[in-house]
C-alpha cells in the first residue's frame, strides 16, 4: 500500500512517529508491529479500525502461543 501510494519510508515515519528502521523491520517481516501502528496504518489507507483489531488480536494470541509451546517445548 506505501510503494502504491508513493510514500517513502522517512514519510510514513515522520507521519507516524515511528522509526524509518521500525517500518522496514515491520514490512520486511522481522517485526511484528505494534497496534498503534497497525491502526496509524488503517487511517492512512483507509482500512477499518475494528477489523485491524481483530485480525491484530488474532494474530498476536497465535503468535503469544507459539512461543509458549516452544518455551514448554509442547507439540500440538
Amino acid at each position: 500500500m506505501r510503494l502504491f501510494r508513493g510514500l517513502s519510508r522517512i514519510s510514513l515515519s515522520q507521519k507516524f512517529g515511528f522509526s524509518e528502521r521500525y517500518i522496514s523491520d515491520v514490512e520486511t517481516g522481522v517485526r511484528f508491529p505494534s497496534l498503534r501502528f497497525c491502526l496509524a496504518c488503517a487511517g492512512e489507507f483507509g482500512a477499518n479500525p475494528n477489523w485491524v483489531k481483530s485480525k491484530y488480536a488474532s494474530e498476536a494470541i497465535y503468535r503469544y502461543s507459539d512461543r509458549i509451546r516452544k518455551r514448554l517445548d509442547v507439540d500440538d
